[in-house]
């Protein structure tokens, strides 16, 4: 049903079908029945010197069961949703819009006036139509499709939908902005700020020390990403589907560990100021819980909010005190308080990552990408195959290593070594080095190099665990042949078997 569909758009359209007998035709598709048997006209022959008898033939049945394959114009369709079918991997929109045109089919309705808008689960959840089924839906699971007239198609937002309209249109398509555009373009005045300004300030002098803050927060947005994903994946029990977003407890609790908490800040004003974040910005909200969470960017704000509070403790300069209080706050409280330990753990995992291991890696560099493609949760251009944190850890878990051998805590630095060891190898500085970090794009997503590093991070963590005396490459080898084996890439017997 799903050729079906497809090829009934392609009326009046120049084709070429080929037969199983190597015959190739070209002719306008003048229709096609649910068979796949099709009629072409104005038909000629691709191969005139071989079947010089055909030549004269200008209109031609051609039964579905002797076609063995079917040339689309080019642009005509999306046939990498057909391709994607015939590999399995389809995505949510391929159910979507089967459904749709099945629901046309059946209600009599112009296939047009039908054109799915969101997909979602039982329970209110819109899902990426990008993602594969196999990432959402198992046997017997539901999900409702909404459709509308269009032509916009999909117009419901989902969980990490980007907010933004297309930057521009390139000849590869759409051309998005960089990664750190939503900062740089970030309207402070916009971020729920307005009762920070003292009673009787000036209004230029307030939005100046705004403007001031947010270069404040550019300059260090790199490693205070870095403490967001350690504080973030600090919860044993947290779903998934939260990482990516702070609650208030980890809030709480990265203030304190940095030493924000005491005298000059209660509890309860560090909950107030996040909050007042969520007002601004609206993280996902579990359905489970309802508890409010904070994106990078909220928490950017959250931190805005709690330096205010500090900052005549901390002495800063009363003709700026927003963004000189923020400047406190890291130098003072954060940088020193949690970066020591964050350079700790990397360090152990750049220690770990020897020569003898990076030769091992490249040789097996061809089954760690196709285990990374194996991963892939969503469909991605050819040379483009990367994985969101959040997916990765679900991986994880199916091989038995997050939550038996390791937890989400010890898993955000082997991120962060993974994200930044690869990144720092081209400047000559070490991954260690937190103030260095640079902003990725967010959600962070690791790509082919990214993951060969988050593998050589798991095996250096399992050789320390089990206190093992054998040299790093060895226990890398066992845990690369493990890893395989678990994502069906190599054949055979599993270690846990």
């Amino acid at each position: 049903m799903l050729f079906y569909s497809y090829f009934k758009t392609l009326k009046g359209k120049e084709v070429t079908v080929e037969l199983k007998n190597d015959l190739a035709i070209t002719g306008t598709m003048h229709s096609v029945d649910q068979y796949l048997n099709i009629k072409l006209n104005n038909t000629r022959v691709v191969n005139e010197q071989k079947y010089p008898h055909m030549m004269s033939v200008r209109n031609c049945f051609i039964r579905g069961s002797v076609v063995r394959y079917v040339q689309l114009p080019p642009g005509s369709v999306d046939t990498e949703i057909l391709h994607d079918a015939t590999r399995r991997k389809q995505v949510l929109g391929w159910v979507a819009a089967a459904s749709c045109a099945r629901f046309a089919h059946v209600r009599m309705l112009d296939p047009t006036q039908v054109q799915p808008q969101a997909i979602m689960t039982l329970d209110g959840r819109v899902l990426d139509p990008s993602v594969l089924v196999r990432a959402y839906l198992r046997e017997g699971s539901e999900v409702q499709v909404h459709y509308a007239p269009g032509p916009v198609t999909f117009s419901s937002r989902w969980q990490g939908r980007s907010e933004e309209a297309p930057f521009a249109w390139g000849p590869q398509g759409e051309v998005f902005p960089p990664h750190d555009a939503w900062l740089r373009q970030m309207d402070m005045s916009k971020c729920g700020l307005a009762n920070l300004q003292a009673a009787g300030s000036s209004a230029v002098a307030f939005q100046a020390d705004l403007l001031a803050a947010k270069e404040v927060l550019i300059a260090n947005a790199g490693h205070l990403q870095t403490i967001f994903l350690v504080a973030n994946l600090q919860s044993t029990d947290m779903p998934l589907d939260l990482i990516g977003y702070i609650t208030q407890s980890q809030f709480r609790n990265l203030l304190a560990a940095s030493k924000v908490l005491g005298p000059q800040l209660a509890a309860d004003a560090a909950d107030d100021a996040f909050l007042q974040a969520t007002q601004a910005f609206k993280g996902f909200i579990n359905t489970s819980t309802q508890a409010p969470t904070l994106s990078l960017q909220g928490f950017f704000i959250a931190l805005l909010r709690v330096s205010t509070i500090l900052s005549g403790d901390l002495n800063a300069s009363k003709e700026a005190p927003i963004s000189n209080g923020l400047e406190q706050l890291l130098d003072v409280c954060l940088i020193p308080n949690a970066h020591p330990s964050i350079a700790e753990r990397i360090a152990t995992y750049e220690s770990g990552h020897t020569p003898a291991c990076v030769e091992l890696q490249q040789k097996a560099c061809k089954l760690t990408e196709k285990t990374l493609e194996a991963c892939q949760y969503r469909r991605s251009a050819p040379g483009q195959v990367n994985l969101e944190v959040q997916h990765m850890a679900q991986y994880l878990i199916n091989w038995k290593l997050l939550g038996n051998e390791f937890l989400l805590s010890d898993l955000a630095y082997m991120v962060v070594f993974a994200k930044h060891a690869y990144l720092s190898a081209s400047s000559k500085r070490k991954a260690s080095e937190v103030a260095l970090h640079k902003l990725q794009p967010w959600p962070i997503c690791l790509d082919a190099n990214g993951f060969e590093l988050l593998l050589s991070a798991i095996a250096t963590f399992l050789r320390t665990l089990r206190k093992r005396k054998d040299a790093p490459d060895e226990v890398l080898g066992e845990t690369l042949d493990d890893i395989y084996r678990k994502a069906g890439i190599l054949l055979g017997p599993r270690a846990d078997d």
